[in-house]
């Protein structure tokens, strides 16, 4: 679903609207854009793909990330796959409200760190369970 108010949408609704994106400032700014085709977001894709044990890649659609979220492999597990992109997409969506609401700005590398704390939490809070025991081993292994 494509439901969050980003400045295209606002447009639709509120004619005069500014629609540019607020990372970088270059291209409309809608749910394709801001999360996954931005140069801004590119950049934290790029070090979670790395961190996740791939090779830096890039999702061009949100139907490219679902299908990449969805496959099975032996490089890392779906589990952490879905962990690391919901946090780097509320992350990015995080700084996006920062930089509209606060004028606060952030590097990708230090959103990365934020992304990286939140990864590491998650996965020792659910220790225990079945699904994260070898997690922490995998998301520090390419650090």
């Amino acid at each position: 679903l494509d439901r969050l108010p980003t400045r295209t949408r606002i447009a639709s609704w509120t004619p005069n609207t500014v629609t540019t994106c607020l990372l970088c400032d270059a291209c409309e700014e809608n749910r394709d854009h801001l999360f996954l085709k931005c140069r801004f977001s590119e950049q934290i894709w790029k070090m979670a793909t790395v961190r996740l044990g791939y090779q830096p890649c890039l999702f061009h659609t949100w139907t490219s990330l679902i299908e990449w979220l969805r496959i099975k492999d032996s490089i890392c597990p779906e589990t952490l796959r879905k962990l690391t992109a919901q946090a780097v997409i509320y992350h990015i969506w995080l700084e996006r409200n920062n930089r509209l609401n606060n004028a606060v700005n952030s590097t990708p590398q230090r959103i990365f760190k934020e992304i990286d704390r939140q990864v590491r939490n998650i996965i020792l809070a659910r220790e225990g369970r079945k699904k994260f025991v070898s997690l922490m081993c995998i998301w520090l292994k390419h650090s």
